[in-house]
């Protein structure tokens, strides 16, 4: 199904949102999972036993964590309960695993955990821990380009690059039921309470995340991230301005522009470290890339909870990260 963009109604601009020049919050959501492991609330899922519920749980936990997709958490789904039985694995090919905790023992390869993941997936560590070794399969998912249009099977082989990707579709229908069950669970609050957004906030924010996964594109308009022509896919600026233009609010084309709006008011003494006044839907400015006239030479929007979602830079996906400190000018409120 192709994502609901509205186009945009004037053309480019010559001042676009350059290309950044280094690398910002590198592991980006990894490291969001990777920040907390929680316990997760108590719910028991019917069709699953008490043990596989409880993981079924914490990937949904650490999906909600990163503010992926619910098609996201269906799919990781279907990978737990393919790969291992939705059970923390060991391996006894890898001896040290078995000194972790774990809820039974394979002997694939050195694939170990809920996802079966191996050596460059990371730690061992990490990998035997639900939480963050969801938060691994989340990041490759969406790097993935057009994976929400794909089918399960599809994207999941993208990630997992199993022997046997047909395995997938037998566990669709019980992780769509598991994810069912797990709609209005608390779990975005498992790491502390997430700001919500409101009104036309929540609109822009609900259409940026409909481009998470799709690589970034110099130049591209945002108007349709999963079509094959790379002149609709996002930069930093058209993601934003698409963004609020789905709210009803229009934004100037560039990041520069964008700072200057006279519809964007900037928040005094907001901070990378100091976001109480921040509001979901505020613009953040990043003094990255070629600046003009020296104005911001990138943008992400505010998500509430330390988070933001961005189109980075050339190889890298449209994705949520934590808001980082590297270069940061200001936050703007949007009238």
């Amino acid at each position: 199904m192709r994502r609901w963009w509205l186009l945009a109604g004037a053309a480019l601009a010559f001042l676009l949102c350059l290309p950044l020049m280094m690398v910002v919050g590198l592991g980006g959501m990894a490291n969001v999972a990777a920040a907390c492991s929680p316990q997760p609330p108590s719910v028991k899922l019917t069709g699953v036993s008490a043990v596989q519920s409880a993981n079924a749980v914490t990937i949904a936990a650490a999906g909600s964590q990163m503010v992926v997709p619910p098609a996201a958490v269906v799919i990781a789904l279907a990978v737990g309960v393919t790969e291992s039985g939705l059970r923390n694995l060991a391996n006894t090919t890898v001896p040290a695993s078995l000194l972790l905790p774990h809820q039974g023992v394979g002997s694939d390869h050195d694939s170990v955990g809920v996802f079966q993941q191996r050596p460059n997936w990371g730690t061992l560590a990490a990998r035997m821990d639900v939480f963050q070794s969801a938060g691994k399969f989340y990041t490759r998912l969406l790097a993935v380009p057009g994976w929400q249009s794909m089918p399960l099977t599809v994207a999941a082989q993208a990630v997992q690059g199993s022997a046997n990707p047909g395995a997938y579709a037998q566990a669709e229908t019980l992780a769509r039921s598991l994810a069912a069950q797990l709609v209005g669970t608390a779990l975005g609050g498992v790491c502390g309470t997430q700001p919500t957004a409101t009104g036309a906030a929540a609109v822009a924010i609900a259409h940026a995340k409909l481009a998470l996964g799709t690589m970034y594109q110099f130049g591209g308009s945002c108007t349709d991230p999963l079509s094959p022509d790379p002149a609709l896919h996002c930069d930093c600026s058209s993601l934003v301005q698409q963004a609020w233009l789905a709210a009803g609010v229009h934004l100037p084309r560039t990041s520069e522009l964008q700072y200057q709006a006279s519809n964007v008011h900037l928040i005094a003494g907001a901070s990378p470290t100091n976001l109480t006044n921040v509001p979901p839907g505020a613009l953040l400015f990043y003094a990255l890339g070629e600046q003009i006239a020296g104005l911001p030479g990138h943008i992400a929007l505010y998500l509430g909870g330390g988070k933001l979602i961005e189109a980075s830079q050339k190889g890298q996906p449209v994705a949520i990260r934590p808001v980082y400190q590297q270069t940061w000018v200001a936050a703007g409120m949007v009238a």
